[in-house]
């Protein structure tokens, strides 16, 4: 249970707050979005934030109070649990609802610990992926990719285990590796693991590839494997899913978007037998299955906005508060938000000025 006596680290504080006037000093608030302007008269906007270093500068600020007064805080943790500093502090902090979007709804239960003011919401990071970015699945026959990785080259999306398993998958299977560097680790340390199991010359590995390229590789593959134990949501779950491809993963991995997977999408694999096998069993299934239903089988940003729009607009009027302004549908993009209308960048430029020189945080946007 936490409770109001709950502070922040003085290395945090000191680390994030700035007063400073001065734009130079404005801390840059990345991964996040006003999805609803203040309106005033009681009617606070909303704010998006995911990533707990950008909730941190937020908690951390001086200026919290007066944020949480005029913005409803809609937060999107990155791991599970969502315990970190920086919600302990969000929960320490506040005196006005805020909202959670977790990554399982197993975190439902855990929130309800922390009082009446942390609300739940059923949706995650995975939840904002455009459908208006992928064309129409490819049909299997035409698809020359067998397996295809998209993660972060962190230690946690154990590539190590594909690389174990292509030492018994046939030459002729094309396997694509795509992600970023992240934790000190890139395309170069793959390859150097890769080379432990003598597998390092069976696979393509692109590293920081352009945003056309990742989805046109996602729609010419057959099969996406995903096989961390552990994590957030793992969006590129959803991505691969909305793009028509079937994902295998771990049958007790504690990963957001495994509720995702049934019959009709996806395959469960069990990390006590061989994983090559069970590979080699998904793509040969792969053409019993229907693209169309594959990307019809999960919600996109669009359903997802109307969603949280329906649930904050519920509470508000629940709370006795006012509410006369939706929120403004939005996507997110490499973890990047933004409108559908792009337009409103330009609409809602005045409420970014305004929330930068009252709050010395500048809304980043992309």
């Amino acid at each position: 249970m936490v409770t109001r006596g709950l502070k922040l680290s003085k290395k945090s504080t000191s680390r994030l707050v700035s007063a400073s006037t001065h734009d130079k000093n404005k801390i840059e608030l990345n991964y996040s979005i006003i999805a609803k302007p203040h309106i005033g008269d009681g009617e606070r906007g909303i704010l998006v934030v995911s990533f707990e270093r950008e909730l941190l500068k937020i908690v951390s600020s001086p200026y919290f109070e007066a944020i949480e007064n005029k913005y409803a805080i809609a937060f999107i943790p990155s791991w599970q649990p969502f315990h970190s500093e920086a919600f302990f502090g969000l929960a320490s902090r506040a005196t006005r609802d805020y909202f959670v979007l977790a990554s399982t709804r197993n975190d439902a239960k855990h929130l309800s610990a922390f009082g009446p003011l942390a609300n739940y919401v059923p949706l995650s990071a995975a939840s904002w992926v455009n459908k208006d970015l992928y064309s129409d699945p490819l049909p299997f026959d035409q698809r020359d990719i067998d397996i295809v990785m998209l993660a972060n080259f962190s230690i946690y999306k154990r590539h190590w285990r594909l690389f174990e398993a292509l030492r018994d998958i046939p030459h002729s299977r094309k396997v694509l590796l795509m992600g970023v560097p992240m934790d000190g680790r890139d395309d170069q340390t793959l390859m150097k693991e890769a080379g432990l199991f003598g597998v390092q010359d069976r696979f393509e590995i692109l590293q920081n590839a352009p945003d056309d390229v990742v989805v046109n590789r996602i729609r010419r593959s057959k099969l996406f494997a995903a096989l961390s134990l552990r994590e957030g949501s793992f969006v590129a779950v959803a991505e691969a899913l909305i793009a028509g491809v079937p994902v295998a993963l771990f049958s007790d991995a504690l990963i957001g978007t495994k509720s995702l997977l049934s019959s009709i999408n996806g395959f469960f694999l069990d990390r006590r037998k061989q994983l090559a096998h069970q590979l080699e069993d998904a793509i040969s299934a792969t053409s019993s299955l229907d693209p169309k239903s594959i990307s019809q089988s999960l919600p996109d940003a669009r359903m997802s906005s109307q969603l949280l729009n329906e649930m904050l607009r519920e509470h508000a009027l629940q709370q006795g508060q006012p509410w006369t302004q939706d929120l403004k549908p939005f996507f997110a993009k490499r973890f990047w938000f933004y409108y559908f209308d792009r337009d409103l960048e330009h609409v809602f430029s005045k409420e970014h000025e305004e929330f930068a020189s009252e709050f010395q945080l500048i809304v980043r946007r992309m």
